[in-house]
């Protein structure tokens, strides 16, 4: 496959649902192309033409993006976290407690859980 034509004009699509098995991307992309070939590998290539190339391979391959929660602070949790972040210097070398903490497992009727 070869990109021909204008770069705006060399797209992508990939096409995959929920009652299908299996995902298809049509690419007129050298680059996609590319980047497909070398994660794929050419068995999943079920279409090599001049201008554009189509991909079959099953949906679990499809990993989606996950939009991060933004944490939002309140004043006290702002001026903590400030204070945690402004150390003096002299202690930036000195060995400190890792912050976790190991207690006893709670009982229920006598007996331990764990």
């Amino acid at each position: 496959m070869e990109g021909k034509g204008q770069r705006f004009e060399r797209e992508t699509v990939i096409t995959f649902n929920e009652e299908e098995a299996e995902a298809v991307i049509w690419t007129a992309s050298e680059t996609i192309y590319r980047r497909l070939i070398k994660r794929l590998g050419r068995a999943y290539l079920a279409e090599d033409g001049e201008r554009h190339a189509v991909f079959k391979f099953p949906n679990e391959f499809i990993s989606l993006p996950r939009l991060k929660a933004q944490k939002s602070l309140t004043p006290t949790q702002r001026a903590n976290l400030a204070s945690r972040l402004s150390r003096s210097p002299q202690n930036v070398g000195e060995k400190r407690q890792s912050g976790v903490s190991v207690t006893k497992p709670e009982t229920d009727n006598g007996l331990t859980t764990g």
